[in-house]
């Protein structure tokens, strides 16, 4: 992941400035990243995510946003893979700031960014956030951190019928509702795939 050239903008010019791109850019202290186009199965692998939650989350008064949602604290702009709000005040917003739910489809290009620094921003920028998602796209593996007294807890997912279970938001799935559809492309890797 590397940045477009330095410009010294703030949140303000940036927000303005993204509204005439023809494609979505991260802005993450100060600097602007360029967002590259999905391979298809990253979208499926989101899509499946972004809709189970919806089916499962229907009547708690949390909603489900996919892909291409901004995401906005400390002056920062994301776009995570799927995520959802509880915070009914964000219905009307151009971005949400209290989100509970995150997902990131893991990409060669960004896995350890999303892994490393992003991970730390959000776990450490969003008191709201009570579950983080890592989603594989090269095998069957989904990582839930998950917030409880004590920090933030990990469990890995393998097996097709792992259920992951999320008290916030209030609902529960398994590893094959993600992996729908696409088991016969994980580790099928284009040599030129950046995303």
């Amino acid at each position: 992941m590397s940045a477009l050239a330095k410009t010294a903008m703030t949140l303000a010019d940036f927000l303005a400035w993204e509204e005439h791109q023809p494609e979505r850019h991260e802005f993450i202290d100060g600097e602007i990243f360029a967002m590259v186009g999905a391979r298809v199965l990253h979208q499926i692998l989101a899509l499946n995510l972004s809709t189970t939650l919806k089916n499962k989350l229907r009547g708690t008064g949390c909603i489900v946003l996919p892909d291409g949602t901004k995401l906005q604290f400390d002056d920062n702009i994301y776009y995570p893979d799927a995520l959802v709000t509880c915070d009914r005040t964000e219905r009307r917003n151009s971005r949400i700031e209290h989100p509970t739910l995150i997902a990131e489809v893991l990409s060669p290009s960004t896995e350890d960014y999303d892994r490393g620094k992003k991970w730390k921003l959000y776990r450490d920028g969003l008191p709201s956030l009570q579950a983080f998602l890592l989603i594989s796209q090269e095998e069957v593996l989904v990582e839930l951190y998950r917030r409880n007294k004590d920090g933030w807890q990990l469990s890995t997912h393998r097996d097709l019928t792992d259920e992951i279970s999320l008290t916030h938001p209030p609902c529960s799935f398994t590893v094959a509702d993600i992996y729908d559809d696409t088991l016969d492309l994980l580790g099928d890797q284009p040599a030129d795939a950046t995303s």
